[in-house]
């Protein structure tokens, strides 16, 4: 069923379905990476995640294989299990069938009619056709936003929301507001509205942030990218790297024989591996750091990890200052950022506009989550520690459409677009399984289409009518996702809060 495989569907519906709820479990099953046989047909596909790993994959497996048209929202439904799903794609073929036999009998009888219309729209006596075409044309993006909108209030909707809240927008170079949309409230005990200008932690959508200061330092020639950071960065560069780990769990290290470059830093090539232990262990991220040994020798495989906090902590040890001050004023100042910051406990205005952390609990409900990361911030870590709103982040992803400007030049954030693979295959394994979800945050991403660039995965071709070539993305952890397309100039992101499994494409 997977791939181009064609599944013969019996005619009887009973046995039809075993069938089909075992092409869904298989399917299910490759999406997240586990055997089939841990797949029950009976049991929610909601109870799987499938909504944090694949829901697109699935909604577009079942679009093209059996033209069921369903959305990420429905598949969410706790009555919605693999039996289920093959109840609906057997009714959903067997309408196709008998109208595929109407229609044939049709065709038969008006052959000679469709000769005629034929002939006569190649004489020009008929044009409606050609108009028609035009004017569907004309409506290709409206309907579609419109459509999103009616899924994002649905996701917000009733006992059991999706979320409480979403915050959307699209942008082009030009600062134009192309799309615009919030619906909810901030949280399940408050009225108030989700709107652009609330406080969200942002995660992982930091690394961009880092990036951008570290290319800065760059252009200055106070460092390149592919120098050895061992004279700035000497407590890295002496934590030895892991050689083997014993039946008991122990393991045992060995030095380092490859230097580490800002490059590797910057893609998740340096060894530098990350530890958590369940929540607010993310907080203590920056100490374990320090600590923890190498996963590999740098450039020779690939691990998402620590890496971007080594390359802030660079970026400030070159300019003698705080990260957070470095940011503020070669980054935030200039393009008008007022509520970016590692310490929003400093910011009274801030903390009043801090949306709440949800999370799911075993009956599907929304509740009020532990944190992930404490405040105050014990270190200021160029990989997850920023808060700030969708206002500012706008204008952050503004800038890069704009080819940098007023911060970078344009070879900066075209180096930053590149491909930047040392350890291919390692890093093509790592797309295809613990990044994969990530990776497939907004739409279907095939991984041999991608590659890691500068902070971000890079599309290397392009999804017709989805993105370009070239275009990068990258989510927060609390379910917040952004993408940039140079090529058609546009960006999009999508704001919530909190730890719940979802995923929606823009």
């Amino acid at each position: 069923m997977m791939g181009d495989e064609v599944l013969d569907i019996p005619e009887d519906r009973n046995v039809a379905i075993i069938t089909l709820a075992d092409a869904v479990a298989q399917r299910l099953a490759k999406l997240l990476f586990v055997a089939s046989d841990d797949i029950d047909i009976t049991r929610p596909l909601s109870r799987y995640c499938i909504d944090s790993m694949s829901d697109s994959e699935m909604v577009h497996w079942l679009s093209q294989k059996f033209s069921v048209g369903m959305s990420f929202l429905e598949l969410l439904d706790p009555m919605c299990t693999s039996k289920h799903l093959a109840g609906v794609i057997y009714d959903t073929t067997q309408k196709h069938k008998e109208s595929t036999l109407a229609k044939d009998a049709e065709d038969t009888n008006i052959v000679t009619d469709a000769n005629e219309k034929s002939h006569a729209v190649e004489n020009g006596t008929n044009r409606a056709g050609s108009l028609q075409e035009v004017e569907e044309n004309h409506q290709g993006v409206g309907p579609q936003l419109e459509m999103f909108s009616t899924y994002l209030k649905q996701a917000v909707s009733g006992l059991k929301p999706v979320a409480h809240f979403y915050v959307c927008s699209v942008i082009n170079k030009d600062s134009d507001q192309l799309y615009s949309h919030a619906e909810g409230s901030i949280s399940q005990h408050s009225s108030e509205r989700a709107g652009f200008d609330l406080v969200y932690w942002m995660a992982s959508m930091t690394k961009l942030t880092t990036a951008i200061a570290v290319l800065l330092c760059v252009e200055r020639g106070q460092i390149s990218l592919d120098e050895d950071v061992a004279p700035i960065l000497p407590d890295l560069c002496s934590i030895p790297v892991l050689d083997r780990v014993d039946s008991k769990g122990k393991y045992s290290t060995k030095a380092r024989s490859k230097p580490i470059t800002l490059r590797l830093l910057l893609t998740h090539q340096s060894g530098c591996g990350i530890w958590r232990d369940g929540p607010n262990k993310i907080a203590e991220q920056g100490k374990i750091m320090k600590t923890f040994p190498l996963m590999f020798e740098p450039g020779s495989n690939s691990m998402y990890g620590s890496g971007f906090d080594w390359a802030g902590e660079l970026v400030a040890r070159l300019n003698w200052v705080s990260l957070e001050e470095f940011l503020q004023a070669e980054i935030r100042k200039p393009l008008g950022m007022t509520s970016a910051t590692f310490h929003p406990d400093k910011r009274v205005d801030m903390l009043k506009r801090r949306v709440e952390f949800y999370e799911r609990n075993d009956d599907w409900y929304l509740m009020p989550g532990t944190e992930y990361i404490k405040l105050p911030a014990a270190h200021e870590c160029g990989g997850h520690g920023i808060w700030s709103t969708p206002r500012d982040w706008n204008k952050f992803v503004h800038m890069i459409l704009s080819d940098g400007r007023p911060i970078l030049q344009k070879s900066s954030v075209d180096e930053m677009f590149k491909p930047q693979a040392i350890a291919g295959d390692e890093l093509r394994e790592l797309l295809s399984g613990p990044l994969r979800a990530s990776l497939h945050s907004t739409v279907d991403m095939d991984a041999e289409n991608i590659e890691i660039a500068i902070a971000v995965p890079v599309y290397v071709d392009g999804i017709p009518e989805r993105r370009s070539a070239g275009t990068v993305q990258w989510p927060g952890k609390p379910n917040m996702f952004w993408w940039i397309d140079r090529q058609e100039g546009i960006a999009a992101t999508t704001f919530t809060q909190g730890y719940f499994s979802i995923r929606c494409t823009i």
